[in-house]
Formats: structure tokens, sequence, C-alpha cells
């Protein structure tokens, strides 16, 4: 109860506008470190890391990376890969149809290049 007084004491030292800058500045960092626990790029950190290992399961390719871009939220704008075997016309065709096929997006929004 001793820390509730301290509060409350702290709090009055202010005047109306001082504990109106202390609420807005409180909130502003609670909504940060929401923000940042929520960690905004973990989902799609997480799906890039999903594709790229279908992505590897596809016969020619190697080690793979996969990069998105969103324009909207949920929204697939374009998708990036990285692999080995991307030499392969082959292979840049099995996997622009797998990324097509999972999203259903056009060709032009796949690129697929060599890793080195």
């Amino acid at each position: 109860m001793k820390s509730d007084k301290a509060l409350l004491d702290f709090l009055s030292s202010f005047g109306k506008q001082g504990k109106l800058a202390l609420i807005l500045l409180l909130g502003l960092g609670l909504i940060l470190i929401g923000s940042l626990s929520l960690g905004g790029g973990d989902k799609a950190t997480g799906e890039e890391e999903r594709v790229a290992e279908m992505c590897s399961l596809i016969e020619g390719v190697g080690e793979c990376r996969v990069m998105m871009t969103y324009r909207d939220e949920g929204e697939v704008f374009a998708v990036l890969v990285l692999c080995e075997g991307a030499e392969s016309a082959r292979v840049r065709e099995d996997l622009t149809s797998l990324i097509c096929s999972l999203y259903g997006i056009g060709s032009h929004r796949v690129e697929i290049f060599l890793l080195n």
C-alpha cells in the first residue's frame, strides 16, 4: 500500500498537462512494446522459411532462401526465391509452379535466382 501512495504522490506532483503528457508517453511505450513483442516480421519470416523448405524438396534444388513482399495485410505481392539449381529451366518452372499454386498468384509475381 505504501507504493500506491508513492505513485499517487508522484502523479499529483504534475499539473493537469503533465499528467496528460505522462499518460500519453506511457501509452506510446505500451504500444511500442506490444508491437515489438508481436514481432511484426515473425509471421512472414516463418512463412518464408516454410516455403523455402518446400522449395528445397523439389528435385534439383539445393539450399534455398525465400523473401516475400506484401502490398496489403495478407496479400502476397511478390515472391523472390534464391536457390542452388536455379540455372536449370526445369527447376525454375517447378519452383514458379509451386509458388503460384500455393498463393494463387501469377508467374509475373515470382522471381527465381541462382544462390551463390
